[in-house]
């Protein structure tokens, strides 16, 4: 009997420790639960917070005036509130204290605390910056033509002060998952980016007065770059010279034609053997062909030289405007009245009267044409007056060329190499094989004929990426090009027939260009520019679209698990629209294999890749 009352009992205290060890699970569960509730709000707050940050961050471009930048302020204010309430719920919760010995719970909840305290550091130097800004930009517009120079330093120091404080902030947590672990990839990609882009800023700000003369007086070659006749840019049609003093104060000497600029015989600037080769010698004497490279570097030189050569002046560089970024700058500074112009001209409209409306009514072939082009230059020359009759936010007009650098709208090249360095590393400058050119791609549909039909001519560029089982990436890239001219269109100035490269109204004789990653194998391709060039040539009748193809091998792609594509536009007046598709046979890609948007910037595309 003995033995069978002790296992009753060792059954009955096995019982109780299975009742006591359930009930306990079932209480660090509950309050597990507790902790997840509690969690709750917290992940509203960080979300929310995301999102306001987001759009500031992500919208400097709508940093253009006072009203804006107060709006910035009061999201990054809301952001900040939302972010230190989360932080406060967090260290006040009791489930969260007492189930810290729950690795799961602990984790996720650490996870949480730390990226709710970059982000309300982040945002105090987001806060103290846009505040810093809207001061010195209320402080010292724009005025008179003269540029504050002093602000641009200031604003340069602001710059690189932010751009140190946020990279002294701890590394966003891994971790989390779902919307929070979105929320911590995206508060990455914003800390990852935001001091290289601050830094940037500064040096292009610094760069900036030189360019302007806080060194001294300087005089620049204002080449207008026409988006109705496309060579890599818009060809240079018209031209300005500007003038700036010691203290920042701009005038234009003369504008005109490109005509009157012509020289008799090539200068003495070497182009290099893939650009000859492909290009021919051309842009050493032809205005029209100087921005045929896309290296702008290249064109810059040969801008400078050409202009010595026809007026026996030298100029300290060039600035390079197109029609779109000319209206970039409208948005800032309002409508302008141009002579010959029945209509002010807007930033909504300049694209318009500029690119399609000026060439009504001239007949093909017709000496005309010349009366014309001046109104270019003389869209400039209202510009300049602009901002010499009034007072504008610096702040404004520094966003509205950002942003038209962005699209390649708006180059520039200094005659002096410390400032080529830094406008060539921060994309004023330069040609697309700067950055990543083993992973660069650059496409431009050129018109070869004597019209101005870009205006109607709207590509489309689609990319297929094969990608195999050892890494290497097939890309083929197909450009459609879309002639929007009507068939029944009647002859004339801007639709032809030009007598030479077309025979009939708007018939689009066309090179496409393709660069492709340097060191890749691209059939029929040279070295131009730092990437792989293949041309063809198209012949587009009116109300048609014909399409090319090009097939790019891209050895070892796949890098440290990340296929990486860099993709640099063409500045027209209208961006193409680009399609990439990633295919990877043996691999698993863990973002969106389909990217399909408006190419008006360049695009650093990566996908994860894993076996």
């Amino acid at each position: 009997d003995v033995p069978r009352d002790g296992s009753r009992s060792r059954r009955r205290a096995r019982r109780r420790a299975l009742l006591g060890g359930a009930l306990f699970l079932i209480a660090v569960a509950a309050l597990a639960a507790l902790a997840a509730l509690e969690l709750r709000s917290p992940r509203r707050d960080v979300l929310n917070a995301r999102a306001e940050v987001t759009g500031v961050v992500d919208n400097t471009a709508g940093l253009t005036s006072a009203s804006a930048r107060a709006d910035a302020v009061a999201h990054l204010d809301s952001a900040h509130h939302r972010l230190t309430r989360a932080h406060g719920a967090l260290r006040r919760s009791w489930s969260l204290k007492i189930v810290r010995n729950v690795p799961v719970v602990r984790a996720y909840a650490n996870a949480v605390r730390t990226l709710t305290d970059n982000g309300v550091a982040a945002t105090e130097v987001a806060q103290k910056l846009v505040v810093d800004l809207d001061r010195i930009a209320r402080n010292r517009p724009l005025s008179g033509g003269t540029v504050p120079l002093d602000a641009m330093g200031q604003i340069a120091v602001r710059f690189r002060s932010s751009a140190d404080a946020i990279a002294r902030l701890d590394a966003p947590p891994d971790g989390l998952w779902g919307q929070l672990g979105r929320a911590s990839d995206e508060f990455r990609r914003l800390q990852a980016e935001a001091p290289d882009r601050l830094r940037s800023g500064a040096d292009v700000l610094e760069a900036g007065a030189r360019f302007l003369g806080s060194g001294g007086p300087r005089t620049y070659f204002v080449a207008g770059q026409n988006n109705a006749e496309m060579r890599d840019q818009g060809m240079v049609l018209s031209y300005a010279v500007l003038r700036s003093s010691n203290k920042g104060e701009m005038s234009l000497a003369k504008q005109g034609r490109i005509t009157e600029l012509s020289v008799p015989s090539p200068v003495d600037v070497v182009i290099p053997e893939g650009t000859r080769a492909v290009f021919s010698d051309a842009p050493r004497q032809l205005w029209q062909n100087v921005n045929i490279t896309a290296d702008f570097s290249l064109s810059g030189r040969l801008m400078v030289a050409l202009y010595k050569k026809a007026t026996n002046s030298g100029v300290d560089g060039v600035i390079a405007l197109d029609v779109p970024g000319l209206a970039k700058l409208l948005g800032v500074l309002g409508a302008v009245d141009v002579p010959g112009i029945r209509e002010q001209l807007t930033a909504d409209n300049a694209r318009r009267v500029l690119l399609d409306e000026l060439y009504h009514g001239i007949p093909a072939q017709s000496a005309d044409q010349g009366a014309r082009y001046e109104k270019l230059g003389d869209a400039v020359t209202a510009v300049v007056d602009k901002m010499r009759a009034g007072s504008y936010d610096v702040a404004a007009i520094g966003v509205a060329l950002a942003e038209a650098a962005r699209g390649g709208h708006f180059r520039l090249f200094s005659a002096h190499q410390d400032e080529q360095s830094v406008f060539e590393n921060r994309g004023l400058s330069g040609g697309p094989a700067l950055v990543a050119a083993d992973r660069t791609f650059h496409v431009a549909v050129q018109n070869g004929t004597a019209t101005k039909l870009d205006y109607f001519i709207k590509p489309k560029v689609e990319m297929s990426v094969d990608v195999d089982e050892k890494g290497t990436a097939t890309v083929r890239t197909n450009v459609a090009v879309v002639n929007g001219v009507p068939a029944d269109a009647k002859p004339s100035f801007q639709l032809g027939p030009d007598g030479a490269a077309s025979t009939r109204p708007g018939q689009y004789a066309t090179r496409v260009d393709l660069w492709g990653p340097r060191g890749s194998d691209q059939p029929g391709s040279v070295l131009e520019s730092g990437l792989q060039l293949t041309q063809q040539v198209l012949q587009v009748e009116a109300a048609t679209t014909e399409n090319v193809g090009f097939t790019t091998v891209i050895r070892n792609a796949v890098r440290n698990g990340e296929l990486r594509l860099r993709l640099v536009p063409q500045a027209r007046a209208e961006a193409m629209n680009i399609s990439v598709r990633v295919v990877a046979k043996g691999w698993r890609i863990k973002s969106s294999a389909d990217v399909n948007r408006s190419w008006d910037r360049t695009f650093d595309l990566r996908w994860r890749l894993s076996r």
